[in-house]
This record gives C-alpha cells, sequence and structure tokens, in this order.
C-alpha cells in the first residue's frame, strides 16, 4: 500500500479516499501460472491505458505497479502451496484529491479458488439473463478498467432471486453479450 509492503489484514483506505467516496478506482487483476505472474505487459499496459483515460500520471504509477508486481511473487512464495496459482489485483484511486496529486497505490492478491470452481468442468455454469445492462460506452470508455461494479451486484443479486445458483449474464444496451 503506497509502496509500504503490510498483511493484507492491515490494509486500508481512509473514508475520504476518493475512491472510497466516489468509486473512483482504477484496477487490472493478473494471475499466476506456476507461480510468476501471466501477461505482465499487456496487463500493465491496459492499467496505463485506463490511467490515461481518467487523466492520472499514467506512466510513473504504472513503473510503480511495475515494480511492486516484480516483488509480489517473491514477497509471498512462501504461501503460495505447491500447483497453486494467484490472482493479484492493483488498483489505484486519486486518493483525497480530485487531481490524483496523492493517489493511493495498492496491490494484493492470493489463491485461485479452483476448488470452487473445478465441479464447473464437468458440470457447465447455468447463467441467467438480467434486466441490468452493462455501463455504456457514453457513460466511460469500455477499455477503462475501474472497480465501479454496482451493476454486477445488481444483476448477481437479480439472477440469485430469478435463478438459484445462476451466474448473471449482462447484455449491453442493444442486447449484445457485454459480460
Amino acid at each position: 500500500l503506497n509502496g509500504v509492503w503490510l498483511p493484507a489484514s492491515e490494509l486500508s483506505i481512509p473514508v475520504g479516499d476518493l475512491g472510497f467516496v466516489l468509486g473512483a478506482t482504477v484496477v487490472e487483476r493478473l494471475r499466476t501460472f506456476n507461480g510468476r505472474p501471466f501477461r505482465v505487459n499487456e496487463h500493465l499496459a491496459r492499467l496505463q491505458r485506463s490511467l490515461e483515460i481518467v487523466g492520472w500520471d499514467a506512466a510513473a504509477l504504472t513503473a510503480q505497479v511495475r515494480e511492486a508486481l516484480a516483488a509480489f511473487t517473491d514477497l509471498n512464495a512462501e504461501l503460495m502451496a505447491p500447483g497453486d496459482d494467484w490472482n493479484i489485483a492493483a488498483f489505484i484511486t486519486p486518493g483525497p484529491t480530485a487531481d490524483a496529486a496523492q493517489p493511493t497505490v495498492c496491490m494484493h492478491g492470493g489463491p485461485v479458488p479452483f476448488a470452487a470452481w473445478a465441479h464447473k468442468f464437468e458440470t457447465g455454469v447455468e447463467v441467467c439473463i438480467t434486466d441490468v445492462r452493462q455501463i455504456p460506452a457514453n457513460c466511460w470508455p469500455p477499455e477503462l478498467k475501474c472497480r465501479s461494479r454496482m451493476h454486477y451486484y445488481l444483476a448477481d443479486q437479480e439472477a440469485a432471486r430469478r435463478c438459484p445458483g445462476a451466474r448473471a449474464l449482462l447484455l449491453d444496451q442493444r442486447g449484445f453479450i457485454g459480460e
């Protein structure tokens, strides 16, 4: 968190951070294969593009995340059981001010929960098309990876009511599959 390595239980965001107040958070999620982050350059290019879209110091923040990512797996190696792979999330908020003069930069992760999904390789995953739609491009560009996920939450809630056990499937404004 902001250049300091902490146990996940000690990570916290101040309530005045605009990532908390407004949900103004750029995010990138990677996973590992054989304990090493996968497609790092592609993920960091997408992160940099998202930071450019919101007008923050994209090059410097991406470099900070690249440096942290290089250390992340080494620092957590003893926590990775043989055969485990991890998800790693990096997120950046503007911090307490809209100009992102003091951004919050955080990286965290944990094991990919393969056991929770393994049976789905045999049975498949039921989906439920919900009335909740994907955010349209006139709200923010589709390539912007951000943490404003209220629409996912609402879609999951609707799917749970209408089709217990199913995953929500979101359509875009024209009725095409969005996510």
